[in-house]
């Protein structure tokens, strides 16, 4: 609400015997919910970010042991496939950390809004 909407309620609070603190009171309430939710979206992203990260060095992890499975002198073409991916999820992954640690050292989240992990009592960082 703006400075002009609580002083219309004001005016209307003589004539018609509105509550203001009902008003008041309300307002504050959307507003606390408000930032309850662009809290919880804050950390979600910081989740997401983590999430990404932790799948792109899985997939590299996986097409590593992969490309170790496959003999290259009978399946080339095999080894060549595994060795790709395990390269393309590697450039993924330090692209992905590189990026998403920038973001926040540029635009930290406020403290209220961090993650805090259940085994540690640490914030969760990127680097």
């Amino acid at each position: 609400m703006t400075v002009g909407a609580f002083n219309f309620m004001r005016a209307l609070a003589g004539a018609e015997r509105i509550n203001l603190n009902a008003v008041y009171r309300v307002h504050w309430l959307r507003a606390k919910a408000q930032k309850t939710r662009w809290i919880e979206e804050l950390q979600c992203l910081q989740v997401e970010m983590e999430s990404a990260l932790r799948f792109f060095q899985h997939q590299e992890r996986f097409w590593q042991e992969k490309q170790e499975l496959i003999e290259p002198r009978s399946q080339p073409g095999h080894a060549a496939w595994a060795a790709r991916q395990s390269a393309m999820w590697h450039s993924m992954a330090t692209q992905a950390d590189s990026k998403f640690s920038a973001l926040l050292e540029s635009h930290p989240p406020p403290d209220f809004a961090m993650v805090v992990r259940p085994d540690s009592n640490e914030f969760t960082s990127f680097s």
